[in-house]
């Protein structure tokens, strides 16, 4: 872009000017393996979740990409609070087919899902002009053939998870965030949301008690990254 010339993309994470991930950061990128239980945090085979702790969480599974570690946290903040939107792209572009063969087999065992994005509250999507998240919803949704859809909304403005670490505090802070959208039709389904990074999963859990409220039948989540 002619803005580039002047303003030279430079990596998130160490600053060396050419691309939003240098090479040197791109290499320390760490996949997400193996993938845990949400709830006991224990390897669990594509992320789902265990028997036994199935009573204490909405969510049937979760399946991320990467470790939320080096350039990550810098790229997403950067995505987040400084609208760099290009680093995005970058992101989905460094993703290597090894690094996401998992979700294929997944998709082999649940062949029939839809794609939902983690909403943001209508004031905060105002103010950043977009959702990253929605940009990872559409990604997963073209790679692995899930219908993309929009069943939910965000009905309470709460302060940014990321700036809460006590797990109960989160809990709290995104309790009765999400509500179903008018004629959203859900019984039965399976649905598969999506969000940029899950650390408690606190965010993703109270997103599927909407949904499983509302009939769902299992929600999973898939996220690029995982604390």
């Amino acid at each position: 872009m002619f803005s580039e010339l002047f303003y030279p993309s430079s990596c998130l994470s160490c600053g060396k000017l050419g691309s939003y991930i240098c090479l040197r950061c791109e290499s320390k990128m760490r996949e997400y393996n193996p993938d845990r239980c949400v709830v006991c945090g224990k390897a669990s085979l594509y992320g789902f979740t265990h028997p036994a702790c199935q009573g204490k969480t909405a969510l049937d599974g979760v399946l991320s990409i990467f470790h939320y570690e080096g350039v990550l946290p810098a790229l997403l903040k950067g995505i987040k609070y400084r609208l760099v939107t290009s680093a995005q792209r970058e992101m989905l572009q460094v993703v290597k087919p090894a690094e996401i063969e998992k979700f294929y087999h997944f998709r082999r065992i649940v062949r029939d899902a839809d794609i939902q994005a983690i909403p943001l509250h209508s004031q905060r999507q105002k103010a950043r002009g977009f959702n990253q998240s929605i940009v990872f919803a559409r990604w997963f949704s073209h790679l692995f053939g899930y219908s993309f859809v929009n069943f939910l909304e965000r009905n309470k403005a709460a302060m940014p998870q990321a700036s809460i670490h006590n797990r109960a505090l989160r809990r709290g802070n995104i309790k009765n965030s999400y509500i179903l959208k008018e004629n959203s039709l859900v019984i039965g389904k399976t649905i598969i949301l999506v969000d940029d990074v899950i650390t408690t999963g606190a965010t993703m859990n109270e997103a599927a008690l909407v949904l499983k409220r509302a009939g769902a039948k299992k929600v999973f989540g898939f996220s690029y990254a995982r604390g």
